[in-house]
């Protein structure tokens, strides 16, 4: 199996968000993303 190393840098200005701001969004996006998906293949979205 082959596998790659990815780094990431990122920056943030001091006018913008914080930081746990910026991950708690992230999170939140994530977890949206995730129940849709689950949710797909059952009928109101509750197994």
């Amino acid at each position: 199996m082959n596998t790659k190393t990815v780094v990431v840098h990122c920056e943030y200005s001091e006018d913008g968000k914080e930081i746990s701001e910026i991950i708690s969004e992230s999170f939140r996006l994530f977890l949206q993303k995730e129940l849709r998906t689950f949710a797909i293949g059952t009928q109101d979205g509750v197994s």
